[in-house]
């Protein structure tokens, strides 16, 4: 619901009459309440002519409270009507499905919603950063959380692999994640995702849950991950230097070769964590994509 993708891309209105509309509204609602409803005026439009409504002007805001009282797949829908004062001179129901915070949509198709499942700010998150911090020390003899901020670009970039080991450790000393296939969802079409808390509380968790816990304790020690999806399968990885990728979402896995054969970037096959299986060797089981990509 936050993610600012707007539910409508565009409307696009056409003038079929003799003469030319003007005074009129565009009206966009939900007899279920999902999103607030959303009145915009139209420009006079000739007859003949057009006008398209972009997506900026039909951002709808949603009813996060009754949104996050979901917790299964809701049918709804939401209207557009089109009319002159009180005379309607247009008028469409369209059938939407609203889901919970947990479950998202054709998430391999969209990957770009995958941002909206890293949550470094919630409790276990954020409860869990000491024992990263513990690990950190082990592993480099300093607890401190101190991302991207050491002198040299070679510092920089083995305290941020140290960071990332330390988050493998702790993830395995406290035994948090063994493996478990997607949880059930009506549609098959949805994929119900573990966030942390429950990962935390259930042990279990998928490929993309894990990819997305690992994402989350990343970004909350202030580390710049990111989360690939090939082939039904997930994955993490993360800038050892301070930057970030061009775009949200990319299909050219030649850009991350590129940054891994600097030694700027490293991926780490996060269902590992759950085996006796090291840091070292987490990150090795995806040499493959190194060497493919």
């Amino acid at each position: 619901a936050q993610n600012r993708i707007p539910l409508i891309q565009s409307i696009s209105i056409r003038n079929q009459t003799i003469g030319t509309l003007e005074g009129c509204t565009c009206r966009i609602f939900s007899e279920e309440s999902f999103v607030a409803e959303k009145k915009i005026r139209l420009r006079p439009i000739e007859s003949g002519k057009g006008t398209v409504l972009a997506s900026a002007e039909l951002l709808l805001e949603p009813n996060l409270e009754f949104l996050k009282g979901l917790q299964d797949a809701a049918k709804g829908s939401v209207s557009v009507v089109i009319a002159k004062g009180e005379d309607v001179i247009f008028e469409k129901r369209y059938v939407i499905d609203a889901l919970p915070a947990n479950q998202a949509h054709d998430i391999w198709k969209n990957p770009v919603l995958i941002a909206a499942f890293v949550k470094p700010n919630c409790a276990s998150v954020r409860n869990f950063q000491s024992y990263v911090s513990e690990a950190l020390n082990e592993i480099s003899g300093s607890s401190a959380i101190d991302m991207y901020q050491q002198g040299s670009p070679d510092a920089c970039k083995k305290r941020s692999l140290d960071a990332c080991a330390a988050i493998y450790a702790a993830l395995q000393k406290a035994q948090v994640i063994r493996y478990s296939n997607p949880m059930a969802t009506a549609d098959g079409a949805c994929q119900q995702i573990r966030l942390p808390d429950e990962i935390f509380k259930q042990h279990l968790a998928t490929c993309l849950d894990s990819a997305l816990l690992f994402a989350s304790l990343m970004e909350s020690c202030g580390l710049r991950p990111v989360v690939f999806l090939i082939n039904g399968h997930a994955f993490v990885g993360c800038h050892l230097v301070e930057r970030f990728l061009p775009s949200v979402e990319m299909r050219d896995p030649q850009v991350i070769r590129r940054l891994i054969t600097n030694g700027e970037f490293v991926v780490i096959e996060t269902t590992m964590v759950g085996t006796a299986s090291t840091f070292a060797e987490a990150e090795k089981a995806l040499k493959a994509f190194e060497a493919k990509a």
